[in-house]
């Protein structure tokens, strides 16, 4: 009978306290190790965003500079030194274009906004990011006009920087 007793403890099933810890140690490094991949993850998707809306609203202010500066009259479009076109200048912050249908819309920086105003009104096309914009005149070799832009757009510490040159086609 001794014997058979022992032979019962010895094919027992279960785990020992000992096992059981330690799969709990490793089951709780594991999720903590996945916990910390998804939060990690999630901030760069977040971040990720951020920055292709930063390029994405970089690139609408440079098409509609693109679209309204070729569709102008190089003659009578004017940069200024502020948004209150008190002041003529060869380089500044503020441009007026002027149109063949006597209709002028101005472009500016407003508060880290880009602002354009004419015949429908004042419009912020973008928010927040707009660190610089810059118009400079340059003439080439047969005085037609050209407007060059220096355009800085910055969000959360991430800035993209661009100059553009654009002719009037008129």
């Amino acid at each position: 009978m001794p014997y058979h007793r022992k032979q019962r403890l010895a094919i027992a099933n279960g785990f020992t306290l000992v096992e059981l810890s330690i799969t709990i140690v490793i089951t709780s490094i594991v999720l903590l190790s996945a916990a910390s991949l998804v939060v990690v993850s999630n901030e760069q998707f977040f971040q990720s965003q951020q920055e292709v809306g930063t390029i994405r609203d970089h690139n609408l202010i440079a098409g509609i500079l693109t679209n309204r500066i070729k569709e102008g009259l190089g003659r009578y479009s004017r940069i200024y030194s502020d948004s209150t076109k008190t002041t003529v200048s060869t380089s500044g912050p503020c441009l007026c274009v002027m149109y063949t249908d006597s209709t002028a819309i101005t472009f500016y920086r407003d508060n880290n906004d880009f602002v354009m105003s004419g015949g429908n009104g004042q419009q912020r096309i973008v928010s927040g990011i707009v660190s610089n914009l810059l118009f400079t005149e340059q003439y080439a070799a047969d005085s037609s006009k050209f407007i060059q832009v220096a355009l800085s757009t910055t969000r959360n510490g991430s800035t993209i920087s661009t100059n553009h040159i654009y002719s009037f086609r008129n």
